[in-house]
């Protein structure tokens, strides 16, 4: 047990501990909401890696190699892994101040990488750690008596912020973080304006989110990988072909590596509205940028007859479906994985097989209507929140 652990650490041999047991205990401790023995684990281990510098290179931070390239644990300094494992620590614990404090240590380390990102090594906290408003208000509220301690407020702290409220496709609840960026000084960075447009994805407001890539880039803020990647996420999800065709040809005109999860929204949507630009934009991409989608998912209707329609194949969602499947599955899902055709397949027969009668149909309707004033209101209360907290 925690208690255990806790005794274990007080005088237990030999003094140097590897610093995966030691993150593993601080893991235990902040689920079990043991703040002493967070604080306890965290203070050997740092002791241990500056007697023993080369033990922090035992974990260092590598996500995804595409989009996060691995940041090298500083000799003699707790590696990015120890800095999460205490920060998402603290926050189980709900020790909004000291998790931010934390991040504040980070950053003097490894500041400017992407263990220092929202949309990086931080990325848990607004995906996992910060799942309730009263949560992230509460983080708020102690960057905020951080700033009026004179403490310092980094930009990097109202990111994590800003991508949890956004996150919740609460545009309004985001305008409001973002503004106090410039209110207290702080120059928002590309995944400041990410986070927006996270909202914006999740409202599927395809505009405005082609109007913030505009937007920060003529702030001097380059659009990021994930900038991209969100436009042509928004585009796949709003159902609007020819911006998903234009965000294709702008990041493969810049480099810019497409998601696999989004190229393969896009390949549907190309399918279904039978798109042959943004299809074609696609297998391009695939070649290039080694997606892995099968060369299947690529073959065009025209290859298996038009059914007929007379489309010009270019549309925006007008054509059939139907038309020409001879019982084929759709092309673009085989360039899924098995797995992923597997879940879709049976989805698709429990979803068949559970047809509602009517009057139950019409009952759950109105349980739906009924709770979107409750949803409102506490989405209305968070961005109330964080206004009061703005003007305090």
């Amino acid at each position: 047990g925690a208690a255990d652990q806790h005794l274990a650490l007080q005088g237990a041999k030999p003094l140097v501990y590897h610093p995966e047991d030691l993150i593993a205990v601080i893991k235990a401790a902040g689920a079990a909401g043991d703040t002493a023995l967070i604080a306890d684990a965290w203070a050997r281990l740092q002791q241990d890696v500056q007697a023993k510098p080369t033990t922090a290179a035992a974990a260092s931070f590598k996500s995804n190699p595409s989009l996060n390239p691995a940041v090298e644990p500083q000799p003699g300094r707790p590696s990015p892994a120890a800095f999460k494992a205490v920060i998402k620590a603290y926050v189980d614990a709900r020790e909004f101040g000291k998790a931010l404090q934390l991040v504040a240590e980070l950053e003097e380390v490894y500041g400017g990488t992407h263990a220092t990102s929202a949309y990086g090594g931080l990325a848990f906290l607004a995906i996992d750690a910060l799942q309730r408003e009263e949560d992230i208000a509460a983080l708020f509220t102690q960057i905020k008596a951080r700033k009026d301690a004179g403490q310092p407020v980094s930009t990097v702290m109202m990111n994590l912020v800003c991508r949890a409220v956004g996150r919740m496709g609460n545009v309004e609840a985001t305008g409001k973080v973002f503004q106090s960026y410039e209110a207290w000084g702080l120059q928002p960075d590309a995944d400041s304006y990410n986070a927006v447009m996270e909202s914006c994805m999740r409202a599927k407001k395809v505009a405005a989110v082609e109007g913030l890539i505009s937007y920060m880039t003529s702030k001097g803020v380059e659009p990021n990988v994930q900038s991209w990647n969100i436009l042509l996420s928004t585009a796949a999800e709003a159902k609007h072909a020819s911006a998903a065709a234009s965000a294709v040809e702008r990041m493969l005109a810049s480099g810019v590596q497409l998601l696999k999860i989004n190229a393969g929204k896009a390949l549907k949507l190309a399918h279904e509205q039978r798109s042959e630009s943004l299809l074609q934009l696609l297998r391009r991409a695939n070649e290039q940028q080694g997606l892995g989608l099968q060369r299947q998912a690529f073959e065009g209707w025209w290859r298996r007859g038009r059914g007929g329609d007379g489309g010009n194949g270019d549309g925006n969602g007008s054509s059939s479906m139907n038309a020409g499947r001879s019982g084929r599955v759709d092309t673009w899902q085989q360039g899924l994985p098995l797995q992923q055709r597997q879940q879709q397949a049976q989805g698709k027969q429990q979803e068949e097989s559970e047809q509602p009668e009517q009057g139950l149909e019409q009952q759950a309707s109105s349980k739906s209507e009924e709770g979107q004033p409750l949803r409102k209101s506490v989405r209305a209360g968070l961005a109330a929140a964080l206004g009061a907290a703005m003007n305090q």
